[in-house]
């Protein structure tokens, strides 16, 4: 754990006028080493008012936390769980759902071919079997709903590091539904 004081210039006259403690913890993406780390900050003084964190699984795991301990969290994991409905959690981008969602409609609309067609495009979802690779699986469902651009017709869901009959077995599947989109989240090793 590293400790450093520093502070916020308010009125910009050269001088510290609000203290900023920085504490940090390296937890590795494990919830039991990221709750031992937040319960040691939490026995400190001051106690924490803003927690920054950078893991999905480990902001969903702390959203009813945070709330009861009433300590605001800015992160970059970009699940919807975490966001909606809202609660201490935020992030300065968009999530998983809201970037599929938006991505998939921009497709319809300038890139696909059977755009203006009266044809309602077939998405399929391809990501890890896990909640962090299910998060933007029921906002993009209920986007396709809304707007009828599009309807989810299959959800296939990888190991972390699938192998290639496993990934070639859903694309087959895929290919049998004519499927137009295949969404695959933002996750590196689905797609690879």
């Amino acid at each position: 754990m590293d400790r450093r004081p520093g502070g916020i210039d308010v009125d910009l006259d050269g001088k510290t006028d609000v203290e900023v403690k920085y504490a940090w913890a390296e937890f590795g993406n494990v919830d039991a080493r990221f709750m031992s780390a937040y319960k040691r900050f939490r026995m400190g003084k001051p106690q924490p008012t803003i927690i920054e964190m950078w893991s999905s699984p480990n902001q969903e795991m702390m959203k009813p936390v945070l709330e009861r301990d009433a300590i605001v969290c800015y992160g970059i994991g970009f699940s919807d769980p975490q966001l909606y409905p809202p609660a201490w959690n935020y992030m300065d981008c968009w999530s998983y759902g809201e970037s599929a969602a938006g991505a998939i409609e921009y497709y319809i609309d300038q890139l696909w071919p059977k755009r203006g067609k009266g044809v309602k495009a077939k998405v399929a979802h391809l990501t890890w079997d896990s909640a962090y690779g299910r998060a933007a699986n029921e906002p993009t469902k209920r986007h396709g709903q809304k707007t009828g651009k599009y309807e989810v017709v299959a959800e296939r869901f990888c190991t972390m590091m699938p192998t290639d009959p496993e990934v070639m077995g859903f694309l087959s599947d895929f290919e049998k539904r004519n499927v137009d989109v295949i969404w695959s989240n933002s996750i590196i090793q689905t797609p690879a």
